[in-house]
């Protein structure tokens, strides 16, 4: 089951997308070291439901979940591998009815004001705003000023760097992937390194939150 106590305590999705297993297990633990408790394995990973299961398994304190969720049968391959949320790219209604149906926690993909709106109406938990880094922290203030009941969660360049200005715009989570995976630190096993970065968006957000 969802945790909303474990995803509050820090708001961070660690989105893991193509890696091999061994990798997967290693970047976890990197995560886990600095506080990172949330993992989404996208679908289009390669044996993702197998991750998702045996993530679960594994890391039974932790959110496990699943992204980049298009159609009903990754849904259902994602609910059979025990994943407890969804993360979607885009807005599919059907996806996100179903995932409600099966009481799952959902953060569908929206970016216009439009596609914002519908995907809260449709029962989001939280509304994945993506791909954030297009129009920046100020986009994501501006869409809270007509919006202020809609949570978001920037996603796409999301950084230690920026993260701050996310929080202060009005973010309440935020989905991090490629900027702390990055594919020559996992190439070389620089785990340590992984963990440095987690650690930098975890001080982000608290010094954000204790200032906000």
């Amino acid at each position: 089951m969802f945790s909303w106590t474990t995803f509050d305590a820090m708001p961070i999705v660690a989105i893991l997308r193509g890696f091999a297993f061994d990798e997967t297990r290693a970047l976890v633990a990197a995560c886990r070291e600095a506080g990172i408790l949330n993992f989404e394995v996208t679908m289009n990973t390669v044996g993702a439901p197998s991750q998702i299961e045996a993530l679960a398994k594994d890391h039974a304190d932790c959110n496990i979940g699943a992204g980049t969720v298009c159609t009903l049968d990754e849904l259902s391959a994602a609910t059979g591998a025990g994943a407890t949320f969804i993360i979607t790219p885009g807005l599919f209604p059907e996806v996100v009815a179903r995932a409600k149906q099966q009481a799952m926690a959902v953060f569908p993909g929206a970016f216009t004001p439009t596609e914002v709106y519908q995907a809260w109406e449709l029962g989001a938990d939280i509304v994945k705003l993506f791909p954030a880094s297009v129009l920046g922290a100020d986009y994501l203030k501006d869409l809270r000023g007509p919006f202020p009941q809609i949570k978001l969660m920037p996603t796409g360049g999301v950084s230690s760097e920026n993260l701050e200005a996310y929080r202060r715009a009005g973010a309440c989570a935020f989905g991090v992937g490629g900027t702390m995976f990055e594919r020559s630190l996992v190439a070389e096993g620089r785990w340590n390194e992984v963990t440095a970065r987690a650690r930098a968006l975890c001080a982000a957000y608290e010094r954000a939150s204790t200032s906000a």
